[in-house]
């Protein structure tokens, strides 16, 4: 096996180097936070910690049979692993996992794993070998190997071709959701096919942009160098067109949601390369032949989309813990040092003044979670009522869209051709028209949680001035910088929310807009994964109903004796208004409106807990280590106790180590904010 040669990363950011520094102060604000009885906020810290040493980059590689996905995947690892055929060859999911000694093994269902070797895989990831009962029992196929990409806990997924048959198109959609980001792989020579092109316009655009690059292969056979850029240009324009006419279809040019739709799918990263060419130049090292297939312009954007685009979802999470973590640290180090020397009386008097102002927190934060609560009813009722006629809607728009298909008399002759013409558009409208009327529904959720997160902004500001009134009171200086309780809570709402892969559009908004604007865009976020889950199969979306609807069409069209009543002597309009009856009469049975219904119930409910819990908890823990730290004081003035010189300069030394682990985050989440920003243009 031929290692690949290693460009020379030109990334700013080093996530590997900036990881390892956040996990160290994870455990030394730990350590001190143990060390000052800060206990409340030990859990989130454990949680952030233990996230980060889990978390793996997953990145599947999609698209039609024949495009190159594994020839592309093994010029990832720079061997020859994988099999390639001219005829469909994957067959089950081949994750690609990083390991110091190159191995296989076969994951089953069951939970147990066959280690094979590699003269065997073709038995276990082909069609030719693999039985329909052998691919139901496989899990996945890992393959380790110590490739440079699969370093950093990346992961790459093979699939197989989304248009091979039902079952592999079945498989390859399974694990989309469970995915960080997708690199769809699309043939120069025919860049969209009717079933990249379904992919792309149902799934992918209902998804974020943000996750998905598009790499278009087999750029060496379109002729000259120019021939290449032409082709490139015009996917790269044909995707970004698709984009807006999805969104005129879907709420109207120049609408406000027309604007938010835009920004939030973003702008389409789109590279070219030859993997046949990479491949033969990686492992005859020809760097000619390598720099000829465009492969290292590619590895280099991969490279800043894993560590910048999608790292900066992943890092900041641990930079907001530190954030507010060493904020509580100084602050009780400031007390505990100021308070050493004041008479018993005098610390009272003070513990006394900070108590009714703890206190007062309270109360305030107790009215405000009641407020959201009265704000999750009057929103989940206006959603409601948004949803009422629903059914009808998406049946008028089913007739439309049968009524629309373009049939012959000969394809209505032809049963087959017609029925699965007329079973692909309903299955489209009835995505299009049910995502319509739950994003209707969830806007209003997601407007309503706004309002509320709007309101616990302003309550978080209220703690920080309330900390550092009582620190400032006590004859300390305001201790610590940035965001304290708001940068918690951000943190908190990433694991809230699943864990880093819902994050991205938090970190944005927090940015921008403080803890409305991370709450909000990460509950927006939410909310498509929670309300669409009844509409679509699509890219980080687990929705199913759609499929369920084709698989009713399909029986229908399957009785035998149904199609011949049905077909015998028609017309195509016959034959498209008998099809309207009866498919309106399955989509009446799904009572959708119900559905969806529920779902957005759910999912307000979800969505305000998550917004009140997250905010309550950590403001629960500013208050109790404040006030357990004055109590711990107070003990210590009872008993005289007076600060030892070593003492003094372990508090000193405390302080300036905390002091050095914020200034670094800080810095850090700077450059993280630059990426962002960088990222959302």
């Amino acid at each position: 096996m031929s290692a690949a040669p290693e460009p020379q990363p030109t990334e700013s950011l080093d996530y590997a180097t900036t990881a390892a520094r956040l996990a160290e102060d994870l455990a030394t604000v730990k350590d001190y936070s143990q060390r000052l009885k800060l206990t409340d906020s030990l859990s989130s810290i454990d949680q952030v910690a233990r996230r980060m040493r889990e978390h793996r980059f997953t990145v599947a590689v999609v698209g039609e049979f024949k495009t190159g996905k594994s020839t592309f995947v093994n010029s990832l690892l720079g061997v020859d692993v994988l099999p390639t055929d001219v005829v469909p060859a994957t067959a089950t999911l081949n994750r690609m996992t990083y390991g110091l000694e190159s191995s296989i093994d076969v994951v089953y269902k069951d939970g147990h794993r066959q280690a094979i070797g590699f003269d065997k895989l073709k038995e276990f990831v082909t069609k030719e070998y693999v039985t329909t009962d052998l691919l139901k029992s496989i899990d996945e196929v890992v393959v380790h190997h110590p490739a440079p990409y699969l370093l950093n806990n990346v992961d790459i997924i093979d699939t197989p071709g989304l248009n091979d048959d039902d079952a592999m198109t079945e498989v390859s959609l399974s694990v989309l959701p469970k995915t960080d980001a997708a690199i769809l792989v699309i043939s120069a020579l025919s860049p969209f096919g009717d079933y990249t092109r379904q992919f792309l316009e149902e799934r992918l655009l209902s998804a974020d942009l943000g996750r998905v690059v598009f790499l278009v292969n087999r750029l060496g056979q379109v002729g000259s160098e120019e021939n290449a850029d032409r082709v490139l240009g015009h996917i790269e324009k044909r995707i970004a067109q698709n984009v807006l006419d999805r969104a005129r279809r879907e709420f109207g040019e120049n609408s406000p949601e027309y604007e938010v739709y835009v920004k939030k799918i973003g702008k389409p990263r789109v590279f070219g390369i030859d993997a046949h060419d990479a491949l033969s130049g990686i492992v005859n090292h020809d760097q000619a032949v390598l720099t000829r297939s465009r492969f290292p312009l590619f590895q280099n954007g991969l490279r800043r989309f894993l560590n910048e685009d999608r790292g900066v979802v992943v890092l900041q999470v641990p930079v907001n813990r530190i954030l507010a973590s060493a904020n509580e640290i100084l602050a009780a180090l400031a007390l505990r040092r100021q308070s050493s020397t004041m008479t018993i009386e005098d610390f009272n008097r003070k513990r006394e003044a900070a108590m009714e102002d703890l206190n007062r927190v309270r109360e305030r934060k107790r009215k405000e979670m009641d407020e959201v609560e009265r704000k999750k009813i009057e929103a989940t009722a206006a959603a409601i009522g948004v949803l009422r006629g629903a059914d009808e809607r998406v049946k008028e728009a089913v007739r439309n869209a049968i009524l629309a298909v373009e049939l012959t008399d000969d394809e209505v002759a032809k049963s087959k051709t017609a029925g699965e013409k007329v079973q692909s558009a309903v299955n489209t409208e009835v995505r299009r028209a049910a995502e319509a009327e739950a994003g209707r529904a969830a806007a209003e959720v997601n407007r309503m949680v706004a309002e509320a997160s709007d309101r616990l902004q302003k309550l978080t500001a209220d703690v920080d001035q309330t900390v550092n009134r009582i620190i400032v009171n006590f004859g300390a200086a305001e201790a610590g910088k940035g965001e304290k309780v708001g940068a918690a809570a951000l943190g908190a709402a990433g694991m809230v929310l699943g864990g880093f892969g819902v994050v991205g559009s938090m970190v944005t908004g927090y940015q921008r807009a403080g803890l409305k604007g991370a709450l909000t865009g990460g509950v927006v976020s939410f909310g498509a994964i929670q309300v669409a889950a009844l509409l679509a199969l699509a890219v980080g979306l687990p929705f199913t109903l759609p499929v369920a609807l084709g698989a009713a069409i399909a029986g229908f069209f399957a009785g035998d004796k149904v199609t011949k009543a049905l077909f015998r002597g028609a017309r195509a309009q016959n034959f498209k208004e008998k099809v309207v009856e009866q498919t309106l009469k399955q989509i009446a049975e799904m009572r959708l409106e119900d559905a969806i219904t529920r779902s957005v119930r759910e999912y307000a409910e979800q969505a305000f807990s998550h917004l009140s819990r997250t905010v309550s908890d950590e403001v629960d823990a500013v208050t109790e280590n404040i006030q357990r730290t004055l109590t711990e004081l107070a003990r210590e003035k009872e008993r005289q106790d007076v600060l030892s010189e070593s003492q003094v300069r372990e508090l000193d030394q405390m302080s300036g180590r905390i002091q050095s682990i914020l200034e670094n985050t800080m810095t850090i989440n700077r450059q993280l904010t630059a990426f962002a920003a960088g990222a959302a243009l």
